[in-house]
């Protein structure tokens, strides 16, 4: 008797609402100093009104208390009975929506329209006179239908957009107690009851920005949680992934720290759907991201209870080594974002050539880790984060090119790159775990046609993370992806580009380094190591770096010769890819010609 008695209260508040609409005025604002605003203001935000005030703010005011204490008892007595949290939801979302059931009705009536119009309007030719008819004639009916639903239009837009533009407006009380409602209904065990949810909190959201970052904070918190039920990450996950709270985490420092350390921090959760929302969370950011605020730099250096932004950088890292006993997953989370982070620190020119020569470092000894889908990813980060080359010939200098250069500026990235290559063994290790990535079988019949990512053992959500944006090749001459599609399956131009720019980076020190353990591995029964080879000779053939010439003339050009003259044939796909590599033109449209190629 109770719940009926409940339930047909409910019913009626809810008709009462969708009868008035936006007539009834909405919850008052106040502003940042506690003040509260003139509602005068309000008689100037009846753009398109459908009707006339009717009753007061504190009616609407009263009804969200009402709806908040009935809230709070159904979810302590009977969070079993979806009904109820169904009808709930709806009547919150008439009280804090202001306009929303108007411009859920435009929708409805806007896609009706759409299959209707076919029908009632006449078509172009009218058979009355010679030429085709531009116009499109319509019922009398139809146009006021039509502009009707215009005038609703605009009273469901009057007032939406108010209050996401000024940031010294906030919410009132009531309606925070009801977004406060439903972000818990959002997490709630029943999936209908969170989808719903969800949906109406995010629209109170994207009219009020400001609360967003609380709510985010909230939610990411249930991702660290370890106590946190399957349900409960899963509400949390869906909130998290709409794209309005995603572009408000560029513009704030906190709930952008708390998102991305309350996703790495959350692989404790032993739910399969757990980790499965988990990780579509972060391929959405993943793919999403477009970069954070200059203002974010600065204002994470000045919030002390906000970790600065090298600090945010420095966490992350310490969670991307293999030496945290991190699930695979979570390491390959936590490079990806490192290496997002160190892209859009190129926008803070104080911390930007530290941050980035840091984070080459860290990729570059990723070459060597143990972890394939690590590997790939330090592989598109180095084929980003390489872009100087001072080494390098310029067009200028080729003609008259006659020895050493002087004077020749410095790479921002050179002094942590060589730390790391100069290392005893460093290149025989890293070549040996390149060589992992080839697969190589008895048919020829590998899927990866010439590109990394797509081995076998990459899942697409793992394709998604491991690859920066998007890989995209152009035929011959433009690049020198065009070798893939001769045969040479197992020749990565992508590996050959590191080998190229790292050359291009840090000059000779870098072929000194590699010498031994190139001719090491050219000469080696294992084809993986033979095609690593090519790959890295490849490379240094086609970086035009001071120096080249002559290690071309003293060991390099007969090395090249004693593989193609070995008795050996199973690598001469690799071999002659690699040489068609070195000889590619070079710039945007592939006309200029390599310097061993004059």
């Amino acid at each position: 008797m109770e719940k009926e008695h409940l339930k047909v209260t409910l019913l009626r508040l809810d008709s009462s609402l969708q009868g008035v609409l936006s007539c009834l005025p909405d919850f008052r604002p106040s502003s940042r100093n506690g003040m509260v605003e003139d509602p005068g203001h309000m008689s100037f935000l009846i753009a398109g009104a459908t009707g006339s005030i009717v009753g007061s703010t504190e009616l609407r005011e009263k009804a969200a208390e009402i709806i908040h204490a009935a809230c709070k008892y159904l979810l302590e007595k009977k969070s079993d009975d979806s009904i109820l949290l169904l009808l709930i939801i709806r009547i919150m979302d008439a009280l804090g929506n202001y306009g929303g059931s108007e411009y859920d009705e435009w929708s409805n009536h806007r896609q009706a329209w759409k299959l209707e119009s076919a029908a009632i309007i006449e078509p172009p030719i009218n058979f009355i006179v010679s030429s085709h008819s531009k116009g499109k004639r319509r019922p009398r009916w139809a146009l006021i239908d039509k502009a009707y639903m215009h005038s609703t239009w605009r009273s469901s837009q009057s007032s939406y957009h108010l209050f996401r533009t000024s940031g010294n407006m906030s919410p009132s009380d009531h309606l925070t107690l009801l977004m406060d409602d439903l972000l818990n209904l959002s997490l709630h065990s029943y999936e209908t009851v969170r989808i719903l949810a969800g949906k109406s909190l995010l629209k109170m959201m994207k009219r009020w920005p400001s609360m967003i970052s609380k709510r985010v904070l909230t939610l990411t918190e249930n991702l660290r949680d370890p106590n946190s039920p399957e349900y409960v990450v899963l509400g949390s996950c869906a909130v998290l992934a709409t794209q309005t709270v995603l572009k408000h985490l560029t513009m704030d420092p906190k709930a952008f720290s708390s998102f991305l350390l309350g996703i790495l921090s959350s692989s404790h959760h032993e739910s399969l759907k757990a980790q499965k929302a988990i990780n579509e969370l972060f391929v959405k950011y993943n793919i999403h991201f477009a970069g954070v605020s200059r203002n974010i730099f600065r204002t994470l250096n000045n919030h002390s209870d906000v970790p600065d932004f090298a600090d945010l950088l420095s966490q992350i890292g310490s969670m991307s080594f293999e030496s945290t006993n991190l699930h695979w997953r979570y390491n390959l989370m936590a490079n990806r974002v490192l290496l997002l982070l160190a892209m859009a620190s190129r926008n803070d020119p104080n911390s930007s050539s530290k941050i980035l020569s840091e984070t080459a470092g860290h990729f570059l000894k990723n070459l060597k880790s143990q972890l394939p889908q690590t590997r790939i990813l330090a592989i598109s980060a180095l084929n980003t984060l390489l872009k100087e080359s001072p080494y390098k010939i310029s067009d200028e200098e080729q003609p008259n090119f006659s020895g050493d250069l002087q004077g020749h500026s410095k790479s921002s990235l050179e002094g942590a790159l060589s730390q790391n290559f100069q290392e005893e063994g460093f290149f025989s290790e890293t070549l040996n775990c390149l060589s992992h990535v080839h697969i190589i079988t008895d048919t020829e019949s590998t899927s990866s046609r010439g590109n990394h990512g797509n081995s076998s053992f990459q899942s697409l959500a793992d394709k998604s993370i491991t690859r920066f944006y998007f890989d995209f090749s152009s035929s011959w001459p433009r690049t020198p992806s065009w070798i893939s599609l001769l045969g040479s399956d197992t020749f990565y131009s992508s590996f050959a580009r590191i080998f190229k720019r790292l050359f291009q980076e840090c000059g000779m020190p870098v072929l000194l380094a590699l010498k031994n353990t190139l001719e090491e591995f050219a000469n080696a029964k294992e084809r993986s190591k033979q095609c690593v080879a090519a790959e890295a000779l490849a490379g240094v053939l086609h970086s035009d770096v001071n120096g080249l010439l002559e290690a071309w003339d003293s060991w390099m050009m007969v090395q090249l010769q004693n593989v193609i003259l070995a008795p050996s044939v199973e690598s001469i796909p690799e071999w002659a890819a690699c040489i068609r590599y070195a000889v590619t033109g070079k710039g945007k449209h592939g006309m200029k010609v390599p310097l061993l190629r004059e």
